[in-house]
């Protein structure tokens, strides 16, 4: 009875330390829990790795601005081809031509000597009215050319002065009439009207005259078609 008693004493003693450890029948009491964090391989977050991010190569920022290479900006201007060739201007033409030659110049009869004799101005009529600044109606250049001075076509003011315009159809010059030859009756501003008459040369020519006050007397001027 007493040997009963005590077995029960035991069982029981065994019992209530069984209920005590939750009866597990593992023998890794410890192990509650920390399975946990072993499922865990997140653990090993690669989130360290993927900050390769860091890896930016934002430093490779080409942005080594070419713009100096580019401001190439060799400013030839000064190429700038002013080179002011106004040197070529004949500007020599105007000395008159009575200045560089004697008795002045006669076309294609003048002698002169190739690049030292300067190109001169001379006058082409028919003449205007004696004292004026200007004496001809007209200017030509002549230049030194192989030896000899050969004069430009003359050129004319334009418009003509009125005494100089002929009409369309100019009336026949009275008998006569030739250059420096005396007229009565000189042109103005008020008898400019068909002022201008016509004669023929002997070499064929067609030359207008108009009757002027010369320095002494009235005279014609005439001179080959200058209209």
């Amino acid at each position: 009875m007493r040997g009963f008693s005590i077995a029960s004493v035991c069982v029981g003693t065994l019992l209530a330390a069984a209920g005590a450890t939750g009866c597990s029948s593992s023998n890794s009491p410890s192990t509650s829990g920390s399975s946990s964090g072993g499922d865990d391989d997140s653990g090993a977050s690669s989130s360290g790795s993927s900050s390769s991010s860091g890896g930016t190569t934002s430093g490779a920022t080409s942005s080594g601005s070419s713009s100096g290479g580019g401001s190439s900006s060799s400013s030839s201007s000064g190429g700038s081809s002013s080179g002011e060739d106004s040197g070529g201007s004949s500007s020599g033409a105007s000395e008159s031509c009575t200045v560089v030659a004697d008795g002045g110049v006669t076309d294609k009869v003048t002698t002169c000597t190739t690049g030292t004799s300067p190109a001169c101005a001379k006058g082409c009529g028919p003449d205007l009215p004696a004292g004026g600044s200007q004496t001809t109606l007209g200017n030509k250049t002549c230049t030194c050319n192989a030896g000899v001075y050969d004069c430009a076509t003359c050129v004319y003011e334009s418009p003509l002065p009125a005494c100089y315009q002929p009409s369309a159809t100019p009336p026949a010059c009275p008998a006569g009439a030739a250059d420096k030859a005396s007229c009565t009756t000189p042109c103005s501003g008020s008898t400019a009207t068909n002022a201008v008459c016509t004669l023929t040369t002997d070499a064929g020519k067609v030359d207008g005259c108009v009757c002027v006050a010369g320095a002494a007397a009235n005279v014609w001027t005439c001179q080959t078609q200058w209209w």
